[in-house]
């Protein structure tokens, strides 16, 4: 069968690889997982003989029909072809299967959006363990003074834990691609425990202080609040440039340090407190 690029078709075979995977999700004997791209049914066939129950959603047509056939007669693995970015995760997790866990081999060019969407619903699942290009599974766990750090982790790591479990080479693939990748851990919050007041407001503080990432983070913000990505926060009629002063003044922001040293909790403050005053 031809594997379509364009979709990020890159099937994991190497069996120790595959085998760590599945064991990464965590899955519980007559548990329920959602496996994302599950193509050939490689990690499928795995995460079953761990003893979970799969939903496997799988946007080819050919390869869910595929699926079906080397899988016919097996109660435990249901297929919903479907494209996860669009599909409803209610549907995928019923309530009386909560909190379920889910994993995959995620193509590469929608990675961030499939775990941004599962961690939007942290109480359908209790662990997110996927597999995506090392650079961006390094970059969701990156600390706080490291060169990796920046909008993506402060997205993840607001509302998870998250870990890089392993490195997986590009011979590990078939086709193999052109990069490493890895396989990371993300242990979402109780709902409601991330401390985030306001899940618009605390997303655009963030990207306007990363938005001129090699300013200051108080002219990052800035210059975003005049002109950027924040501008919406002034159009509102607010002096928002006014109010970033009293901001960083009364949480005594060092206004003079780099985005990326400020760590998921100060940046947690600085958006509820824009969210107070802007009510």
């Amino acid at each position: 069968m031809r594997l379509r690029k364009e979709i990020g078709q890159h099937l994991l075979t190497d069996r120790g690889a595959l085998r760590r995977m599945a064991e990464a999700a965590r899955v519980v004997p007559g548990g329920l997982c959602v496996e994302i791209g599950p193509g050939t049914g490689n990690l499928t066939r795995e995460l079953l003989a761990l003893g979970a129950r799969v939903v496997a959603v799988e946007l080819d047509e050919r390869m869910a029909a595929r699926l079906e056939r080397s899988f016919s007669g097996e109660p435990r693995l249901s297929v919903v072809r479907a494209d996860i970015l669009k599909v409803s995760l209610d549907d995928l997790v019923p309530e009386a299967d909560r909190p379920a866990v889910a994993t995959g081999n995620l193509p590469y060019y929608i990675s961030s959006p499939i775990i941004f969407k599962l961690l939007d619903r942290s109480e359908l699942f209790s662990r997110v363990a996927a597999l995506v290009q090392k650079e961006v599974g390094v970059r969701m766990c990156a600390p706080p003074g490291s060169r990796d750090y920046g909008m993506l982790s402060v997205f993840c790591q607001a509302v998870a834990e998250c870990e890089e479990l392993f490195t997986v080479p590009p011979e590990a693939f078939n086709p193999p691609p052109a990069v490493d990748s890895c396989a990371v851990s993300l242990a979402p919050l109780p709902p409601g425990s991330s401390g985030v007041e306001d899940r618009r407001i605390f997303s655009l503080i963030v990207r306007g202080l990363f938005e001129h990432r090699r300013k200051t983070c108080y002219n990052s913000l800035r210059i975003s609040l005049l002109k950027g990505v924040c501008r919406e926060l002034s159009d509102s009629g607010a002096d928002a440039a006014g109010l970033q002063d009293s901001v960083f003044s009364d949480l005594k922001i060092d206004g003079s340090v780099r985005p990326e040293h400020l760590d998921v909790p100060t940046i947690i403050k600085v958006a509820n407190e824009f969210t107070r005053r802007l009510a």
